[in-house]
């Protein structure tokens, strides 16, 4: 790229359509600033859609404001985290300096501000902020100038901070309207005002200054000039928080702590006032307090609750989304949109929005004394899990420690005292090593078991095991308060249909009278409203897409874009909504969206195997192995359905050379009559790469029975092919034909990577190399398996397969941040 300097007048505005530094195809303007413009532009060189930044106004600036510049760019680069707007190139072209940065599809936090956000929302933008600016700190960065308008909310909720390369000169051209003070007047700290040296603890004071803001629609200090409004916290040890005062104590001194005049008196980190915040954000639950900007009915500055006002909502942040063309859309963008309120044509907005208040009771423990700490460390490992909950409110174990005898035990008397609509108690057994335990959920109102289930366990690992025990509670959990939800818009019929269409999706049946889809339609044919159903049956309807059939009649694309587009319009705020809506993004190649709502599925339940397994399975195909796998395996700890997955990971193992390890993985797999399509699969698929045809006769011999199976059918081909006589034109034809079921492209990817490794097996490196041109055209995203699978060893220093591997691994780089 030129990085020529340039000297004289500032160059004209852009025009959309114009192409800047011959690769910058500008597509729309973001906004304009005394530094120069921000465009959305399409970058041709690597594919994708990045910010463009042009400094007009240091176009002449002198050889040493560039270095600077240069400099503050390079440390802005080193920060790599999931709420920090990644910064890719520098340079200067046509009279501008400018720079490109991530595109973030969304609006600014003063945007939402000036709408009107809920306390849960302020919260959830706080968190994330302070996330961002703590990986910045930690590669020894500080921002100088956190605002609103540095502060981006994308399409899904995510709080994105940017600018972070800029500030210094930002500062600069601040100084000549503040007499020399350095940041924006309004978020400035004490120290900046009086010329103090900045660091992490300036950035803390900011986002202080933000959240009062969030909270309460008004900037904690005023002034009528830039001068003045930076000097007047210098007037005072804290802002005024009058405006606040409806909010929680404990809230409320957290947020001071934050904004102390002297640095040494706020936190010591943001990483710690986000701890408070998070420990904050569990205590009060999905809060619907909302600050009203549409008139001055309520007093000035107050933070109140607005009935007529309600939110459906991921990660707290108003949205909805639809899927047109081919594109998950999320929230409305445009300029002075308001806050979106969800579908009101069916079900019930209470229900939609219900938040269902839980108590957990101090579970019984049966066992030697000294081990009675595992049952304690279990109840507050759940507690905090069910509290990351979206749609909860747990009760602290401070509420319920007094429960502790049989005796004073009775749900109807304890949902009376505290509150709360239903009540978990349990039970902690142990003998020897052997750990049981079993917990049960009663309705407060008639303190009837509503359901019951065991969990067995060693005590050889106590906080492993602890950490599996409540994960799996809080799972089966969440999926029966599902249900309760919505019991007023459900019969028993409804209900029964809903857990066989739950049953059938875990065995991945998913046609016919007795699959999936047909139960999810069912359910909904007596309960319209019914939004678990909603979100599963969109589910379903993506994974049958997935799956090509002979003979099947229906356009399954077609359902599974309509299913998803009324699961984000009517069900956004289930796990599962999002997760269909991540499988269309992969489908698309579209890996940053698909993280971004696998990331969202996970914040509305950290227990969701589903979204887990689809998360686990994208970061085992980029190589990130020792993630992947504790995705994968939580999954099938979370939910024994999924335990499938578990063959992601042995196909990993055979890869890397562990066979012992991959023998081990699949052994239960392969009698496992629910999932015999894809661990039939991978048992195919490693014979091949051992080149070892029994095996590979073994695996046909124990499928040859069960063609019936959903999507076995062209594995079977598969394998039927590596022991046959070698025939290009026979391969061709063969995948022509599995082709034709489908135009998913995930699918599409995979069929052409099964051609390739037969070519490869028989040899044929040259056919291996077309397929796998055609395989990455699609959406190939598998880098670990070009980088392991030993049947390409002969293509690995082939520059053709070398440029397809670097083609690849760019298409992942999205999901190598994804937690």
């Amino acid at each position: 790229m030129a990085d020529t300097e340039s000297r004289g007048s500032p160059a004209a505005p852009l025009q959309i359509g114009d192409r800047f530094a011959e690769r910058y195809l500008i597509e729309a303007v973001l906004g304009r600033g005394g530094m120069g413009t921000v465009y959305r532009a399409f970058d041709d060189a690597v594919g994708e859609t990045v910010a463009l930044k042009t400094l007009d106004h240091y176009s002449s600036a002198d050889a040493s404001q560039v270095e600077r510049f240069k400099r503050e760019v390079r440390l802005a680069r080193r920060v790599t985290h999931q709420n920090v707007a990644r910064t890719y190139d520098l340079g200067a072209f046509g009279g501008r300096h400018f720079l490109t940065m991530e595109y973030i599809d969304g609006r600014s936090l003063r945007s939402w501000i000036n709408e009107g956000l809920s306390v849960a929302a302020s919260l959830d933008v706080a968190i994330q902020t302070a996330a961002g600016l703590s990986a910045a700190h930690q590669a020894g960065i500080v921002h100088r100038d956190l605002k609103p308008g540095n502060v981006m909310i994308d399409v899904h909720g995510r709080a994105v901070i940017t600018d972070f390369g800029i500030a210094r000169m930002t500062h600069e051209q601040t100084a000549a309207q503040t007499g020399g003070l350095l940041g924006t007047p309004a978020y400035m700290a004490p120290e900046q005002v009086e010329g103090r040296p900045a660091d992490a603890r300036t950035d803390l004071y900011a986002l202080g200054l933000i959240l009062i803001e969030m909270l309460s629609g008004e900037r904690p200090f005023a002034g009528d000039n830039p001068f003045s409004l930076a000097m007047a916290r210098l007037r005072v040890d804290t802002p005024d928080l009058s405006g606040l005062a409806r909010l929680p104590e404990f809230l409320l001194e957290t947020i001071e702590r934050a904004v102390q005049r002297e640095p040494d008196k706020r936190f010591a980190s943001v990483a710690e006032f986000a701890s408070a915040l998070a420990k904050a954000r569990h205590e009060l639950g999905e809060v619907t307090a909302v600050w009203s900007t549409s008139g001055r009915e309520h007093d000035e500055g107050a933070v109140t609750l607005d009935p007529h006002r309600t939110h459906t909502s991921v990660n707290g942040l108003p949205t909805s989304a639809s899927t047109r063309s081919g594109t998950v859309a999320g929230p409305n963008t445009s300029a002075g949109s308001g806050p979106h309120t969800g579908p009101s044509t069916t079900g019930s907005a209470t229900t939609a929005n219900k938040l269902r208040a839980l108590a957990l009771l101090p579970f019984r423990y049966h066992g030697p004394s000294e081990s009675e700490y595992v049952a304690e460390a279990l109840l507050d490992e759940l507690t905090d899990l069910l509290a990351m909950t979206r749609g909860l409110r747990v009760s602290g174990t401070g509420m319920t420690s007094r429960f502790t005898s049989v005796g004073n035990r009775d749900p109807r008397a304890i949902g009376q005292e505290l509150g709360v609509e239903v009540v978990v108690d349990g039970t902690v057994q142990l003998a020897g090593s052997r750990l049981r335990v079993a917990a049960r959920l009663f309705d407060v109102n008639g303190g009837y078991q509503l359901w019951n289930e065991r969990f067995d366990g060693t005590l050889a690992d106590v906080f492993e095991l602890q950490d599996k025990l409540a994960k799996r509670i809080a799972e089966a959990l969440r999926v029966k308060l599902e249900v309760l939800d919505y019991a007023e818009l459900t019969d028993a019929e409804a209900v029964e249909s809903y857990m066989r269409a739950r049953r059938a999706q875990a065995k991945w049946r998913l046609r016919g009278t007795d699959g999936a889809i047909h139960y999810f339609r069912k359910v909904l044919e007596r309960a319209p409203a019914f939004r678990p159903a909603i979100a599963g049956l969109a589910v379903a309807c993506m994974r049958a897409w997935f799956v090509p059939v002979h003979g099947d009649s229906v356009d399954r694309a077609a359902e599974a874009a309509d299913a998803l587009e009324r699961a984000l319009a009517e069900a956004p705020e289930f796990p599962e909504t999002h997760t269909a809506a991540a499988t269309l993004a992969m489908h698309l190649g579209d890996y940053q969206q698909a993280v971004e709502h696998l990331r969202t599925a996970l914040r509305i339940a950290p227990t969701c195997a589903l979204a887990h397994e689809y998360l686990g399975r994208l970061q085992m195909e980029i190589g990130a192995v020792e993630r992947a796998t504790a995705h994968l395996e939580l999954a099938a700890e979370l939910d024994p359905s999924f335990r499938w997955s578990l063959s992601d990971i042995a196909r990993s193992r055979a890869m890397h050379g562990d066979l012992d390890g991959y023998r081990s993985m699949m052994a239960p797999l392969i009698g496992d009559n629910d999932h015999r399509s894809t661990t039939f699969l991978v048992e195919l698929r490693v014979s091949a790469w051992l080149r070892d045809r029994e095996l590979i006769e073994a695996a046909i011999d124990r499928v040859s029975s069960s063609l019936d199976v959903e999507g076995i059918r062209p594995v079977y081909m598969f394998g039927r092919r590596l022991l046959a006589a070698y025939d290009p034109a026979g391969l061709a034809a063969d995948l022509e034909q599995a082709l034709a079921l489908t135009e998913h492209r995930r699918t599409r990817t995979l069929l052409h990577q099964l051609a390739a490794e037969q070519a490869a097996f028989h040899e044929d490196y040259e056919g291996a190399l077309e397929w796998l041109r055609k395989a990455t055209d699609i959406v190939l995203v598998d880098v670990d398996w070009l980088d392991y699978c030993p049947l390409f060893e002969p293509l690995r220093e082939d520059p053709r397969f070398l440029a397809l591997r670097a083609e690849v691994k760019r298409r992942g780089e999205p999901i190598t941040f994804a937690s």
